[in-house]
């Protein structure tokens, strides 16, 4: 048999498979423990230190435990179980706390939460502990709701001074899905700001105004890859006003947002400073113009909300043709929220 020729070996290629050990958990409790990449992220987005941050299998009293109605729960319980009430309605049966599994917890943006599995089910569920007179403000919005593009609220747990939304498993925020090496382009843009304008509308027609549509409220969701509105705390309800301007400006922000890349500077998020820029026949201020000056939809979409010549009503009744495209499937952001998992929590070297 011909010897086969040797394959040269690039001097880097050898260090591309090295395996990178993962913080494993330390034997001696009273140690602290290695901080993960997802850890060093959230001491990034929140300014903070990265020991003030997450940190991964530490035993202590203020971890969720397993739901066990007969148990005595711990002191410092994330989910005190003493005292505690299922709140249900006709949108959401009444659970069983049996059947409530605890898996863990995470901080994000300084947000505490749970996750939570139903035994025999495949789903999981996001839960946010919350100041209970916070919470049954957030609760009276939440329980009118029933739309694809906005969170759903699976059940609220209380006791004397907490309350407990459980919602469907949304991990991943539009703020991190631009922290990945791969730009967001006009079609990802478009399902996002369908979805979310559908929302909006909806909302109207309620007369609910959400006061913190940014890129910490919109949400991915996992399985089906909807992109969901979240964070209703800030939320109000006037029967007699359908809809307000500052949601769909604040749409045409987070747009901005992902056009940039990155978040803006609060002093780029004005409407004077869009309109003095569009007076001098700029691309809304933006650091690379030319990469968006051929989408010509997305640009008369963003002077059509941010213009102060028509009233909210035709904004949002006779919208731009920019929402109404169906064209986009939701697969678009699969990548996306895969890059997420691999660039934000854990340990992975980009390629670009």
């Amino acid at each position: 048999m011909a010897n086969r020729p040797k394959l040269s070996v690039h001097p880097q290629a050898t260090d591309t498979f090295i395996r990178i050990p993962r913080p494993q958990r330390v034997l001696d409790l009273s140690r602290p423990l290695v901080p993960t990449k997802s850890s060093l992220l959230e001491a990034h987005l929140q300014g903070e230190s990265p020991t003030d941050t997450n940190t991964i299998g530490t035993k202590d009293a203020s971890i969720p435990t397993t739901f066990d109605a007969n148990k005595e729960p711990l002191q410092a319980s994330f989910f005190p179980l003493q005292a505690i009430n299922i709140k249900s309605s006709q949108k959401r049966p009444r659970d069983n706390l049996k059947s409530l599994e605890n898996l863990g917890r995470f901080t994000q943006d300084t947000v505490e939460w749970a996750v939570q599995t139903r035994r025999g089910h495949s789903s999981l569920i996001m839960v946010k502990k919350l100041d209970r007179v916070v919470g049954i403000k957030e609760e009276k919005v939440l329980e009118q709701i029933n739309h694809k593009n906005i969170i759903h609220l699976n059940y609220v747990l209380e006791d004397a001074d907490s309350l407990f939304l459980g919602f469907e498993y949304c991990r991943v925020t539009l703020r991190e899905i631009l922290h990945v090496h791969l730009r967001l382009e006009e079609l990802h843009l478009q399902y996002i700001a369908r979805s979310i304008f559908g929302a909006l509308i909806y909302l109207g027609g309620l007369g609910i105004v959400h006061h913190n549509v940014g890129l910490r409220t919109i949400r991915v969701v996992g399985h089906d890859l909807r992109v969901v509105l979240s964070g209703f705390d800030s939320a109000t309800q006037n029967a007699s006003m359908q809809y307000s301007n500052t949601d769909i400006v604040d749409l045409g922000f987070v747009l901005l947002d992902c056009m940039e890349g990155h978040p803006q500077s609060a002093e780029k998020k004005r409407v004077r400073y869009i309109e003095e820029q569009r007076a001098m026949n700029k691309v809304f201020g933006l650091s690379l113009p030319e990469r968006w000056s051929g989408c010509k939809q997305l640009i008369d979409c963003l002077d059509d909300i941010f213009s102060e010549n028509r009233p909210i009503d035709v904004k949002m009744l006779k919208p731009h043709q920019f929402f109404a495209s169906q064209s986009q499937d939701a697969a678009c952001l699969r990548p996306f929220v895969e890059l997420v998992t691999l660039e934000c929590y854990t340990q992975w070297v980009p390629g670009i």
